[in-house]
């Protein structure tokens, strides 16, 4: 490379620092006025969050992002980082949180009117929690935006008593930093929703989640020459039909989806078992402390080793020590088709005996462990 390109990257380099050093100025800048307005809000007793003015402000900046040819994705990203610093900042100041308001930001992979909205719903408002949604295309996405400090937690679906296990989460959980914090069961009523006035006569093609489809295969098939479209979301087919206004088209989808669309239930109870249930996790950035003497669930992930026997030796460290196994689960481990990952919940809580113990001793023992969380579980007897 000759000198004179050597030089002209150099002088660029410069220009790049220059601008990174105008923007962390800039950034400082606006901490200032986040700290002024916490001054102002304390003053006027307002919240330090406001949502509906985050959600605006942030379509306003990936508009004008794109007026600089910016991807809006990325003005997504950067803006909630720059908000979610700015709600700290005014927290701290003054002395209070969102949870202590009553308010707690949640991720969810779908849209309001899902079972993930309809589970959360359940779990915080039992808490007494006014809950914000933020809603999101995977459940990968909704486990970053609490990592991200863009939601308090995520809700997310682990399995079902009809279809099983709901392995993408399992696996995203393996790999994630967050504490299960919480579970929460809730009744799924899978119902085919259709425009007013359809039947079920008309229906040709039908909108679903690959798990709604699983958990409705009889039904489905009774329908006979019928198109199974898969979609992302349950709510968000519903959505999708009324859209469409095609009374051929239906979904499947809740009773709430059908309020949310003015769509009709044109058949109700369409699941292969009428006690249909999906338990949904609660994850969170941090531990929760549970008080002595609540119902407590631990869940963890082990690798015992391709061994004989040697899973078999795992799980008598909890018969030993008379702790019940709430549930396992195996699931291959990637890119070693030879082994298995267990997935194992089990009554007591981490951080004390005899749970404490347990754990101490399956560490020596496996060749792989992580405790995903300790939590209070309704599940449980007092």
């Amino acid at each position: 490379m000759s000198q004179n390109n050597e030089k002209l990257i150099a002088e660029v380099r410069e220009d790049i620092d220059e601008v990174d050093t105008r923007i962390l100025e800039l950034l400082a800048e606006r901490r200032a006025l986040s700290l002024r307005m916490a001054r102002v809000k304390g003053r006027v007793d307002r919240p330090s969050r406001d949502m509906t003015r985050e959600e605006s402000l942030i379509a306003e900046r990936v508009s004008a992002g794109e007026d600089y040819g910016l991807d809006p994705g990325l003005v997504v990203r950067l803006w909630r980082s720059i908000v979610n610093d700015s709600v700290r900042i005014q927290q701290e100041a003054l002395g209070r949180s969102d949870a202590a308001e009553g308010k707690v930001t949640v991720a969810i992979q779908g849209i309001e009117g899902s079972y993930s909205h309809l589970a959360a719903e359940n779990f915080f408002g039992t808490k007494g929690l006014e809950a914000a949604y933020l809603t999101l295309p995977t459940f990968s996405d909704a486990l970053e935006a609490v990592a991200a400090g863009q939601a308090d937690a995520a809700v997310l679906p682990i399995d079902n008593t009809t279809s099983g296990a709901i392995s993408e989460v399992y696996d995203l959980l393996l790999d994630s930093q967050l504490a299960i914090v919480g579970d929460v069961k809730h009744r799924v009523r899978h119902c085919l929703l259709g425009l007013p006035g359809a039947s079920v006569a008309d229906v040709r093609t039908v909108y679903c989640h690959p798990q709604a489809v699983a958990q409705c295969s009889e039904f489905l098939s009774a329908l006979g020459d019928c198109e199974i479209v898969y979609f992302a979301d349950t709510a968000a087919s519903g959505r999708r039909i009324r859209e469409l206004k095609d009374p051929s088209v239906a979904a499947i989808a809740s009773e709430e989806a059908a309020r949310l669309f003015e769509l009709e239930v044109l058949k109700t109870g369409i699941a292969n078992r009428e006690e249909n249930y999906t338990r949904f996790v609660v994850a969170a950035r941090a531990p929760v402390e549970i008080p002595e003497g609540t119902p407590t669930k631990t869940s963890i992930v082990m690798a015992v080793g391709n061994r004989p026997g040697a899973l078999m030796e795992a799980l008598s460290v909890f018969h030993e020590a008379d702790i019940n196994l709430v549930k396992l689960e195996s699931r291959p481990i990637p890119h070693n088709p030879r082994e298995e990952l267990f997935y194992v919940d089990f009554e007591g809580d981490r951080a004390r005996s005899p749970a404490r113990e347990a754990l101490d001793t399956l560490q020596r023992q496996v060749r792989f462990l992580k405790v995903l969380g300790s939590y209070p579980s309704r599940d449980l007897r007092p």
